[in-house]
């Protein structure tokens, strides 16, 4: 891959908007998080393909939109499973909500709150940084989000999502507070540097929680898990709210029965909403049926999938291999990459112009025989044969196969590793151009707790990253400028 083409394309996606990592900023759309991992992270928006009045999606889906694709491929016909649960007229347990706020129900015991007016008086405070408590090495700038509001301090929910505004290009970052000393959380999307854009009150007493998820093109998911009690904080219930970011509430939400320990996760992109559990489900928004459902596999699990506007991206372990796949409407399910007769490949990131994955190669001597991975590169396709003649090899991958996926943005991909000596993790940065790659260690054993546990995003800036502290979770960013000349890649 020529440096020239490399810059080349760089500079045109970023001209688009891509430049957060996880983004897909073409035709007018500002996607985050397709990426391939097993954490609870990943994407928006109504149809261009059709429209339609409110539909009941399955298990209690409701919202507005369309229909998409070949619905006569016999792969698209599958209906969501479960029983409809309705959440019926709730608005009498609501009770008053605060001044200016509407009550909008999930269930009859999880009530939400909606702003009547983006009025900035209503919204909650906007984010705010502190320079980092946590020691870091040489001359590395480093940011922390402030956990206090008129409201007094809060707790950080995990899994934050990122993207950014095509119009302004302000990075947009899709978080939970939950408040210690008052009985509220806030589910917001707010510019990183900027005004909070959009908000959802849960009253802590309500009987389900709020988790960010997903934030793409101008759209926000949080998924919601249900029918909490003293005795189960597990939930019996799932499912999601959703709605484009401008709007201030929530167009699509959805409610099914949880069976298991482990609630599915969700993903959006500006065509299809994605459920991920023991099979990937698709709908577009506001569709009154899943579109497509995944073949059941027998002894292969799906690892994730991620929809890329009309491209859904998948992951499936193999058991002991893995494999990126590729889906749409017209064309159905196909083989991407380490299906055919190549490598296991897995933990592909994009940001809709550049991907990374890795590969398992072989150490060459004095080390032969040994198995490792392989960072790859290439620019994004969902065609195997294009793939396979673009890919590069960029250096030896930091970690394992397994773990997190790479967060890609602006040229750079980034990645958590979990230390096999410890419960921590470090933080892994290279450049897709030459290979050139940064280490941010976890401290060790014994010292104040400091581990890399999630990268959020990217930007041509900034990385963002989930920061395990002693005084708890903490979301940091760190100027990339500031990280020094890096090491060579081997």
């Amino acid at each position: 891959m020529r440096k020239s083409g490399w810059r080349e394309r760089l500079r045109n996606g970023v001209r688009m908007g891509v430049i957060v990592g996880g983004i897909l900023l073409a035709k007018g759309c500002c996607c985050m998080d397709f990426n391939f991992e097993s954490d609870d992270s990943s994407g928006c928006g109504v149809s261009d393909y059709g429209d339609g009045g409110d539909h009941g999606w399955g298990g209690g889906y409701s919202g507005s939109g369309g229909t998409v694709g070949d619905a006569s491929r016999p792969d698209a016909d599958a209906q969501v499973d479960g029983p409809p649960i309705d959440a019926g007229s709730c608005e009498q347990d609501a009770g008053p909500g605060p001044t200016g706020w509407t009550p909008y129900p999930w269930s009859c015991g999880c009530v939400l709150f909606t702003p009547d007016s983006p009025d900035a008086t209503l919204l909650p405070s906007p984010i705010d940084w502190e320079p980092c408590a946590a020691s870091l090495p040489g001359s590395i700038v480093c940011e922390r989000m402030t956990r206090q509001t008129e409201l007094g301090p809060f707790e950080l929910g995990a899994g934050v999502a990122a993207s950014v505004d095509v119009t302004t290009g302000a990075t947009l970052l899709q978080l939970v507070r939950a408040f210690v000393d008052v009985p509220v959380n806030h589910a917001v999307v707010a510019e990183a540097d900027g005004v909070v854009r959009t908000s959802l009150l849960l009253p802590e007493d309500a009987t389900c929680r709020i988790e960010a998820q997903a934030l793409s093109e101008g759209h926000s998911l949080f998924r919601m898990i249900g029918g909490l009690t003293t005795g189960n904080t597990l939930g019996s219930e799932q499912g999601f709210v959703a709605g484009k970011v401008e709007d201030g509430a929530p167009s699509d939400s959805g409610r099914w029965p949880l069976t298991t320990s482990q609630a599915d996760r969700w993903s959006i992109s500006r065509i299809w909403i994605v459920r991920l559990g023991d099979a990937v489900t698709v709908t577009s928004w506001g569709a009154a049926t899943n579109h497509w459902e995944s073949p059941t596999l027998e002894n292969k699990t799906w690892i994730n999938a991620v929809p890329v506007e009309g491209e859904l991206l998948l992951e499936v372990d193999l058991g002991p291999e893995r494999q990126l796949w590729t889906w749409n409407a017209k064309a159905g399910l196909r083989a991407l990459r380490g299906a055919t007769g190549l490598t296991s490949a897995a933990l592909l990131g994009t940001d809709g112009v550049h991907m990374a994955w890795a590969e398992r190669e072989i150490v060459p001597a004095p080390d032969g025989g040994k198995q490792a991975a392989a960072l790859m590169r290439g620019w994004f396709t969902v065609d195997a044969a294009e793939l396979s003649t673009q890919a590069e090899r960029v250096r030896r991958q930091t970690g394992a196969l397994g773990g997190a996926a790479y967060r890609v943005g602006c040229g750079m991909a980034a990645r958590t590793i979990p230390l096999s000596s410890s419960a921590r993790s470090d933080l892994v940065l290279t450049r897709l151009d030459d290979g050139v790659f940064w280490v941010l260690d976890a401290s060790a054993d014994g010292a104040p707790l400091l581990s890399w546990e999630r990268v959020v995003g990217v930007t041509c800036e900034d990385i963002y990253v989930e920061v395990a502290t002693e005084e708890g979770l903490e979301l940091m960013r760190i100027r990339l400028d500031s990280l020094g000349t890096g090491e060579p890649p081997t």
